[in-house]
């Protein structure tokens, strides 16, 4: 072991310089802002809710809705994102969460768009964020996900940037319940 001790150290050092270039680079990703989706530019926005259970004239209603959120680095720890999610008015936060690195909870009452309704008391869905590289992303190709586990299924939500910033991209992916993959 002595022999391949120095070895392992320099291992050690050249992982630990890795990950922080990787943290830089994933702090270096700005979502900050006030984002809205753009109704015309989705694609398979409506196959997305069918796959999920929704009525098609219930799908079809959704699509055309206004989503708007803020997105805010959380003060403390700049890899974590605090989302305020509004009502159709656009001024009404009907929805605040805290995206922090790692495994965590979200609790939902009443009708969720994508997660269908709660059950009485509450809906738990456990959440995953993290970050990770992403071609199609401007500089500094990045994506922001978060992978939740939902009573439907499976979704991950990833987000990154392009046109220099000045549109966030958001990609839906769904594996329904039972389907086998």
């Amino acid at each position: 072991w002595e022999a391949k001790k120095e070895n392992y150290k320099v291992l050690q050092s050249l992982i630990q310089s890795c990950k922080e270039q990787w943290d830089d680079k994933c702090v270096s990703l700005d979502l900050e802002g006030r984002w809205s989706r753009q109704n015309h530019l989705g694609l398979n926005v409506m196959e997305g809710l069918l796959a999920r259970g929704m009525e098609e004239e219930k799908a079809k209603s959704e699509t055309t809705k206004p989503y708007i959120q803020t997105w805010k680095r959380d003060e403390n720890d700049k890899s974590t994102w605090i989302v305020s999610t509004f009502s159709v008015d656009g001024t009404t936060i009907r929805r605040k969460l805290t995206y922090a690195v790692g495994t965590w909870e979200e609790k939902y009452e009443g009708q969720s768009t994508l997660f269908g309704p709660s059950s009485s008391g509450g809906t738990v869905l456990t959440r995953r964020t993290f970050y990770v590289p992403e071609p199609d992303a401007d500089m500094p190709r990045v994506a922001h996900v978060t992978v939740s586990q939902t009573p439907k299924g499976v979704e991950e939500s990833r987000r990154y940037l392009k046109d220099d910033g000045r549109q966030m991209i958001l990609r839906r992916s769904f594996w329904s319940e039972g389907s086998g993959e």
